[in-house]
């Protein structure tokens, strides 16, 4: 590969400009800068404002949501936040012997006790030829 082909090649010719622009940069210019940036930047926000007003609108929504995660929103600390109350024994025995599970499933018919049942053979069948079928391909 020749240093023509080279793929930094553009890179560093940016930088070689960006370096002897800086070095064309006099002491006044500057100065004029640092000490007219407000109106630099006032003006800069004004035509972005008038160019594109929904990039201005967006980005000082995420401005503003920022400031608000970082100054406004409360974090719950997890070891100053109260404890819930502990029950007492008392409470915890009642509970515990007037609680009464709910079924999971509803109950099933005698209709829908011989289909399950009939699935469950059909499944056992269906597990074993697929065994035989597994195993004869394995051998």
């Amino acid at each position: 590969m020749s240093s023509a082909d080279h793929p930094l090649l553009p890179l560093l010719e940016f930088l070689l400009q960006v370096v002897r622009t800086a070095r064309k940069v006099t002491y006044e210019q500057v100065v004029d800068v640092v000490t007219h940036a407000p109106q630099y930047y006032t003006v800069w926000w004004q035509n972005l404002l008038k160019e594109s007003p929904q990039h201005v609108l967006i980005e000082t929504s995420m401005i503003i949501f920022i400031i608000w995660l970082v100054f406004v929103r409360k974090t719950v600390d997890p070891k100053k936040s109260s404890a819930p109350e502990k029950l007492s024994p008392k409470e915890i025995s009642w509970l515990i012997d007037t609680w009464t599970p709910e079924p999971l499933v509803p109950p099933i018919s005698e209709k829908e006790a011989a289909v399950a049942d009939n699935m469950i053979v059909s499944t056992y069948t269906c597990i074993i030829i697929f065994l035989v079928h597994f195993l004869s391909v394995l051998l």
